[in-house]
């Protein structure tokens, strides 16, 4: 996970994020294939965006992670 690579860390503290609860929304053409939804019309998904501070020394470590 990203914070077992290093993401999170502030000081003292472990583990340290920002969550943010919304909708995604999309419309795929006529050359798409979207696991959910149809081509061509509007889908509206629930998504989560987590944001977490990284030092920049452990960057890459993270960014590996998430791949």
């Amino acid at each position: 996970s990203k914070f077992n690579a290093e993401a999170g860390r502030i000081g003292n503290y472990e583990h340290c994020s920002f969550s943010i609860h919304g909708e995604g929304r999309f419309v795929g053409n006529e050359d798409s294939h979207p696991v959910i939804g149809a081509a061509g019309a509007l889908t509206v998904v629930p998504e989560v965006q987590v944001n977490a501070i990284v030092d920049g020394t452990h960057l890459s470590k993270v960014v590996a992670a998430m791949k």
